[in-house]
């Protein structure tokens, strides 16, 4: 009996090791710890995804193993990650549609006051 536990609690533990780093991740370079993201707003596709599959992975081999009551549970916990999934989605996809800001360009005329105006136009 404690055989047909193992295979479905490691992917469990494997997907709770997932959702941790990526949440890091995710957390890391919304506070711009991280730095600049070439990969903006693709990490909380992932996460979405992450959060969804994995419950239904070990749903499904807890049910090919025939692990009494722990389909239901990997179930209920990726129904409850439904949401968090979709609001990781929506501000991923927000991100992706935001364009880059334009670059500054080069020096400007800036006038001070009490001298001579030296800028191009008077």
């Amino acid at each position: 009996m404690a055989a047909r536990w193992t295979v479905p609690a490691g992917l469990g533990v494997l997907w709770l090791a997932a959702v941790a780093l990526l949440t890091r991740d995710v957390l890391a370079r919304v506070v711009e710890v991280a730095g600049p993201d070439p990969v903006t707003g693709r990490l909380e596709f992932v996460l979405a995804g992450v959060l969804i599959a994995g419950p239904l992975v070990v749903a499904g081999v807890a049910a090919l193993l025939r692990v009494a009551r722990l389909p239901q549970v990997a179930l209920v916990v990726a129904g409850v990650t439904v949401l968090p999934a979709i609001i990781l989605s929506l501000n991923g996809s927000r991100q992706l549609a935001t364009p880059e800001p334009e670059p500054t360009r080069g020096r400007q005329c800036v006038v001070f006051s009490g001298g001579t105006n030296t800028c191009p136009g008077g």
